[in-house]
């Protein structure tokens, strides 16, 4: 299981860290802090458990929790991994960025990129 628990400062509260998308792509189980945009990731894509990083009994529980629901661990880490290759990828994103781009008259972008996908 992947542990993403930051303390509540002002620094933390208002972010995804990067480590929550890399357990999810890798198919890991998350525990993560309950923080308003974690929470939304974690809670709606169904990929781990959230507690109040400062109580060490909800880590504690959270933590008991996947290992002695093994299956239950391992379909979360599957909800994330599927989640993360349809909607958090750059492969899923690419376009997104391109229309973006190009809307701030950056056109030209779409030249590298295609360029790119033909590589992979």
């Amino acid at each position: 299981m992947g542990l993403a628990l930051f303390q509540p400062t002002t620094n933390n509260i208002d972010v995804l860290p990067n480590k929550l998308f890399e357990y999810m792509a890798g198919a890991i189980p998350i525990v993560a802090s309950d923080f308003p945009l974690m929470r939304q990731v974690v809670c709606k894509h169904k990929c781990g458990l959230t507690v109040y990083p400062t109580s060490p009994k909800q880590i504690a529980e959270a933590v008991d929790y996947l290992v002695l629901h093994p299956s239950e661990a391992r379909e979360l880490g599957i909800n994330g991994r599927s989640i993360v290759q349809e909607r958090y990828s750059w492969a899923s994103s690419q376009y997104a960025l391109l229309r973006a781009y190009s809307a701030l008259g950056m056109s030209n972008l779409n030249v590298v990129v295609k360029a790119s996908s033909k590589k992979m």
